[in-house]
């Protein structure tokens, strides 16, 4: 399946199999766990929640056809223990990941050459092209389980501290959704890019695997509990987005691009606090959507 961008490069929805595969590896020690596949295209979002990586590789086809026709393809980092998509719902981290945003050639090889020379970083399990960035994954050799608060606080450390430490995007959130590697990024529809795998790292015919202890050096307080400026962490997650109409929840998931979105905003605001929601909760719907800014690559 190919189309074909403005500057007549041709892109694909490059390998179902390489898609699965990465999920596999990412969701395949969890278990008793939704994966949430979120389908964007303008203001339409489907979504997808998967009980088992390999009881929905019938998907792939359809998700391939979808992609070709313009849908964005997000995969929840997080397993939810419901389906729905919100940071209440996570229950099982099995990666740390970094998204981080307008990476050219020479900051990519400066960021291998923290694990490749500088040996200051275990090599990722993945590193994707994202299209207009790179998006990191370590994967745990065991699942963290969130059952509680402090739970939270926890892993979120650890994202912070990583995403710290190489300037990252703040995209650290549980419930964040990133974009599927090896499926066309149509960020901007006039002009698709693939997202592919750039590095993924095996040993003894395994995806590389990781003690989370080995990242204790990097743990920081979450920001969002370091001071009044910020959130505090129980308010921090994404609130229940259920009292907003379909056309608002829309905007605040796929927003228009950059220099259209101060109207989309301005009805977003105006829209929860008329439903109720406090400034906080506002404030945490856009640290955690695109329509913030969040995850637009």
């Amino acid at each position: 399946m190919f189309v074909t961008n403005k500057n007549d490069q041709t892109v694909r929805f490059p390998a179902t199999d390489k898609s699965s595969v990465f999920l596999e590896n990412i969701f395949g020690k969890v278990h008793n766990t939704y994966v949430e596949l979120r389908l964007i295209r303008d203001n339409e979002i489907q979504t997808i929640f998967m009980h088992s990586i390999r009881k929905g590789f019938d998907f792939w086809f359809d998700i391939g056809s979808m992609n070709t026709d313009g849908y964005n393809i997000y995969f929840g980092v997080s397993g939810r223990k419901e389906k729905r998509g919100t940071g209440e719902a996570v229950s099982v981290v099995p990666c740390l990941w970094l998204d981080i945003d307008n990476v050219d050639e020479r900051r990519t090889d400066e960021l291998c050459s923290l694990w490749y020379d500088k040996n200051e970083l275990p090599i990722p399990s993945y590193v994707i092209k994202s299209g207009h960035g790179l998006h990191i994954y370590w994967i745990l050799e065991k699942p963290f389980r969130i059952k509680s608060d402090d739970d939270r606080h926890r892993i979120s450390g650890y994202l912070q501290g990583l995403a710290d430490f190489l300037h990252a995007d703040r995209c650290y959130d549980l419930a964040r959704v990133m974009r599927l590697p090896e499926t066309i990024n149509w960020k901007y529809p006039d002009a698709p890019v693939n997202s592919e795998i750039y590095l993924d790292h095996w040993e003894n015919c395994d995806i590389v695997r990781y003690p989370l202890s080995l990242f204790a050096k990097f743990w920081a307080e979450p920001a969002i509990g370091r001071s009044d400026e910020k959130l505090t962490f129980k308010n921090t997650l994404v609130p229940d987005l259920s009292r907003l109409s379909q056309r608002v929840r829309n905007l605040i998931t796929n927003p228009p691009p950059r220099g259209q979105r101060s109207e989309a905003a301005y009805i977003v605001i105006k829209a929860m606090q008329s439903a109720g929601y406090s400034p906080d909760e506002i404030k945490a719907v856009f640290m955690n959507n695109p329509i913030g800014g969040r995850y637009e690559q």
